[in-house]
């Protein structure tokens, strides 16, 4: 009833004639029109576009009964979304495209047939993706292919896929399909090779790079609310977590989700302990090319529900994804 209330005191304040043709309804703010024969609905007007319900997620979600197909368009992600197999996804979103800064005038690499995309916050140049090769820069093979037992008792170079099978959008064994997602899992003795994992001009970034990144959004006001410290959710993308990551409840623009073009994303890691995958969806790490012992280096992560990018000293027989930042 309410639909209908709403659907003809639109058409009343447009000045629009409605008519029928075999079935076939126009709304239009000219007279004597008739719909295309293609359409079962025709709008037609010069001047004026159609909007779609407009909603934050919480309310999306109180929708009872979606029907298949349903659109709306969600506040907070700038996002159109449909329903379609019992949940809502992502038709078209605003594109994340933050001026370049400190790339500007640098070519994206293009590292073994992979052009990589980048973006600039504040004084550095980073990878705007996670790093995909399966080479060292001297052409030389990353081993590959490790059993849940190996990969916990390695002490030396490997890479690895999370698990297909456990990647809603991807078929079992569909290695690929999990790479264009997320990019590729490393153990922390693949990122200290002295081969070196990022194109040539590029390294690993390290734990002081890593500060300076925090730093910077905390002195420019991308963070939540009077925390300083809150500033994950200006580097998290706009989608793939299980949640609205690290929530944050202010009129902030800075402190929105991808608001750098950072696009970090949820990819889970690889255990040391057991070489299990766990957390995709949940939270992401990344290794830095710090390292503290034979055995340690830095690493960080970022989890949905929480608002910081935490740091911590952790056994390079974890698997992790790796930023690459442009040499001075």
């Amino acid at each position: 009833m309410q639909t209908k209330f709403v659907f003809f005191t639109l058409i009343f304040l447009a000045y629009s004639i409605l008519s029928e043709a075999q079935n076939r309804v126009v709304i239009s703010d000219k007279q004597d029109q008739t719909p295309h024969e293609s359409a079962v609905l025709d709008l037609i007007s010069d001047d004026k576009g159609f909007l779609l319900p407009r909603m934050e997620t919480d309310e999306r979600n109180l929708i009872p009964d979606p029907a298949e197909s349903l659109l709306i368009f969600n506040t907070e992600t700038k996002c159109v979304e449909t329903y379609i197999a019992g949940e809502w996804h992502e038709f078209w979103c605003k594109s994340e495209t933050p001026d370049l800064g400190a790339c500007e005038g640098v070519s994206p690499p293009e590292f073994y047939g992979y052009t990589y995309e980048i973006i600039g916050v504040g004084d550095q140049c980073w990878f705007a993706e996670n790093l995909r090769t399966t080479r060292y820069r001297n052409g030389d093979d990353i081993p590959t292919g490790l059993s849940n037992n190996d990969w916990s008792e390695a002490d030396s170079d490997a890479y690895s896929v999370y698990d297909p099978a456990l990647i809603n959008e991807c078929d079992p064994g569909d290695d690929e399909c999990v790479i264009d997602l997320f990019g590729i899992i490393y153990n922390g003795y693949a990122v200290a090779d002295s081969r070196g994992i990022c194109p040539e001009g590029w390294r690993v970034a390290s734990d002081e790079d890593w500060l300076d990144l925090k730093d910077y959004l905390s002195d420019n006001g991308y963070y939540c609310g009077s925390d300083e410290d809150q500033v994950s959710k200006a580097l998290a993308s706009s989608e793939k977590w299980m949640d609205s990551a690290t929530e944050c409840n202010v009129g902030n623009d800075k402190a929105t989700n991808n608001s750098t073009g950072f696009n970090a994303l949820p990819g889970g890691l690889r255990l040391s302990s057991d070489g299990s995958f766990i957390a995709v969806y949940d939270r992401g790490h990344w290794w830095t090319s710090t390292e503290l012992s034979e055995t340690y280096m830095q690493h960080r992560r970022l989890r949905y529900n929480e608002s910081t990018i935490s740091r911590s000293s952790q056994h390079k027989q974890l698997g992790c994804y790796v930023r690459c930042i442009k040499e001075d």
